[in-house]
């Protein structure tokens, strides 16, 4: 059920990226919710899960973006194992600590994008684009990261994957 689960977090995740619009004062920038679900099997599944989500969520960003095919995959590859380091510190009750490394990741990715597209000659945009384009896609990953950290978690205890813990006493 791991696999169906992780299947439809993607697809879900891939249509809502490229539904959700863009505008042209936030520098064309997307909402990472493909980054947001990397960040997920990162943080709470074993390094298998994360290699497969990482690779797959690349490639449905790359085949749906203007981006050439395999270059997302490798930064999320990379996004996914300095974050599964943090695996055991991060727990899934507390949405902050995700927020952050949804904001962080989605400008870094934007970075590392620009300098690699514009070194090999893909993109002509200025620096500033760039800027501009890192900033709103940390302001969106900001709150599209924890959304979906919340969303997969509930469709993972709802198929039985996950243990969820209930608070019965009602204090917190």
């Amino acid at each position: 059920m791991n696999l169906v689960v992780m299947a439809l977090v993607l697809v879900l995740a891939s249509l809502l990226q490229v539904t959700l619009p863009m505008f042209d004062f936030m520098g064309q920038a997307r909402v990472p919710l493909l980054l947001g679900v990397v960040l997920y099997y990162s943080l709470d599944r074993d390094t298998v899960r994360m290699l497969l989500v990482a690779v797959l969520a690349g490639f449905l960003h790359d085949a749906l973006s203007g981006v050439p095919l395999g270059l997302t995959s490798l930064t999320y590859l990379g996004i996914g194992a300095v974050v599964s380091r943090g695996r055991g510190t991060v727990t899934q009750e507390h949405l902050f600590p995700h927020a952050l490394m949804g904001a962080a990741s989605a400008a870094g990715i934007v970075v590392v994008h620009f300098v690699i597209m514009r070194m090999t000659g893909v993109i002509m945009y200025p620096l500033s684009w760039c800027l501009l384009k890192a900033l709103w896609s940390g302001v969106l990953g900001l709150w599209a990261v924890p959304l979906v950290f919340v969303f997969a978690a509930w469709l993972d205890g709802a198929c039985g994957n996950i243990l969820v813990q209930e608070n019965v006493t009602g204090i917190e």
